[in-house]
């Protein structure tokens, strides 16, 4: 989340003294050749003979080492990707004894270790070695999505729809919000008769969000609905509308006049404002 503070931590191994070390990163996805920020430089050890890697004070198979931790803030969402870069044993990249051990006595993996030049095909046991040395070992690559700081939608409108109708008839019920950023919505409702939808959507923010119902008994049932945001961000449910699928015969006529003006409300969006405040559409 943008303006969140989050820690990297990471150690440096198979090493006997760690020269240098720190992040690389940017928004490509090969920070190694590609990067635009870097962190501190950790090179307290520099020139010392051990120090600083995860190796330090290794007990039967455990570790007690160091271990470098970057607390970074980002403003800005997207996708990012990191590395961590180390330099090590520099310090023995050359004979500190020439006069005893020679001018060039390292173990190969010193070499491999401190000098991006070194080239040597080997035959090993298992087979054609191929080594070369690097001056700079990274890890493996960090994949991280920023997302925006976010606020849920606004509680949804008070459901609109037909509020008395007939059993075993799918009437259509609509509502509305706004998100504070712009993002699209998913709507879920509560029938009032214990069903609750799936999460629907998405909607764009400010329109119209709709559902179908029909219910299989008669009674009075409370209808609300609620939303949430592309990122999860989710509101309290809205207002109840209050519905009535009828008791008895004597509704039929009433039934048919509400799907009348259903039809009506439909064809001619912007017409009768009266009508509809009077009958909760």
């Amino acid at each position: 989340i943008t303006n969140t503070p989050v820690n990297f931590a990471w150690q440096v191994n198979g090493s006997m003294v760690v020269d240098h070390t720190y992040l690389q990163y940017g928004n490509n996805p090969n920070p190694i050749q590609t990067w635009t920020y870097t962190t501190t430089d950790h090179d307290e050890h520099s020139g010392d003979y051990i120090g600083g890697t995860g190796w330090d004070n290794a007990l039967n198979g455990q570790t007690d080492g160091t271990t470098y931790v970057e607390q970074l803030t980002f403003t800005v969402p997207g996708e990012y990707y990191f590395v961590a870069k180390a330099q090590v044993d520099q310090v023995y990249k050359n004979v500190l004894r020439p006069d005893v051990y020679l001018n060039n006595p390292y173990l190969r993996m010193i070499k491999e270790r401190t000098n991006d030049s070194y080239h040597e095909i080997l035959e090993g046991s298992d087979g054609i070695e191929e080594i070369n040395g690097q001056t700079w070992w990274y890890s493996p690559v960090l994949h991280v999505s920023v997302y925006p700081e976010n606020e849920a939608p606004n509680i949804p409108d008070k459901p609109t729809g037909p509020a008395k109708g007939k059993p075993g008839t799918t009437y259509n019920y609509r509502t509305t919000t706004i998100d504070p950023e712009g993002d699209q919505v998913y709507y879920m409702w509560d029938w009032g008769d214990g069903n609750i939808s799936e999460w629907l959507g998405p909607f764009n923010s400010g329109s119209v969000g709709s559902a179908q119902k029909s219910y299989s008994t008669k009674g009075q049932y409370l209808i609300k609905v609620k939303a949430k945001d592309v990122w999860g961000a989710e509101t309290d449910w809205s207002e109840p509308l209050d519905i009535t699928m009828p008791k008895d015969a004597s509704y039929q006529f009433r039934f048919l006049f509400l799907q009348l003006l259903e039809h009506l409300f439909e064809r001619f969006p912007n017409a009768f404002p009266v009508l509809r405040q009077l009958v909760g559409y």
